[in-house]
C-alpha cells in the first residue's frame, strides 16, 4: 500500500511539473517574438 501511494503521488507531482514547465516555456516564448517585453517579464534582472 506504501508504495502505491508514494508512486501515486510522484506520478501527480510529475504531470504536475512537466504542465507547468510546458507553460513556461510557452509564456516565455513572447520574448522571442517582442523584445519590448524582456523588461516587463524580468524585473530582477534590473536588480543586478
Amino acid at each position: 500500500m506504501f508504495r502505491f501511494s508514494f508512486l501515486f503521488q510522484f506520478g501527480i507531482a510529475s504531470i504536475l511539473l512537466l504542465i507547468s514547465t510546458v507553460c513556461a516555456l510557452y509564456e516565455g516564448s513572447a520574448i522571442v517574438d517582442n523584445h519590448w517585453e524582456w523588461k516587463y517579464s524580468t524585473p530582477f534582472s534590473q536588480f543586478l
